[in-house]
């Protein structure tokens, strides 16, 4: 969850990339594939991995459901909520790892003793 004060990127590729494509599972697919480099692909890339496995769901005031959408995330306006029917989901033994700092923070995950 991250505020996007700034809203999404309008420089460089980083959007236009993420509308590109349907899915993040189509966003790797495309990247992986093509012949060219295009600049900010690597965090278009790395963001769409994570997509494949995990879902994002953001926190901000500053986009609107269509934008966070075209970014293939997802909006909540409680916190609480979005973790607990994360879990609820996940069932028994799952885990929430919750970024407050975005892409400042590095999560790192340790194998349970």
């Amino acid at each position: 969850m991250a505020g996007f004060r700034d809203g999404l990127p309008g420089h460089g590729s980083y959007r236009e990339l993420l509308a590109s494509c349907a899915s993040p599972g189509d966003l790797v697919e495309a990247i992986t594939t093509s012949r060219t480099v295009t600049p900010d692909q690597w965090q278009v890339q790395i963001q769409a991995q994570i997509q494949e496995h995990a879902t994002v769901v953001m926190h901000t005031g500053f986009l609107s459901g269509e934008e966070l959408a075209e970014a293939h995330l997802s909006q909540t306006r409680d916190i609480f909520a979005a973790v607990r029917d994360a879990l609820s989901r996940a069932g028994a033994g799952a885990t929430v790892c919750v970024l407050p700092a975005g892409p400042q923070t590095i999560p790192i995950l340790e194998a349970a003793a």
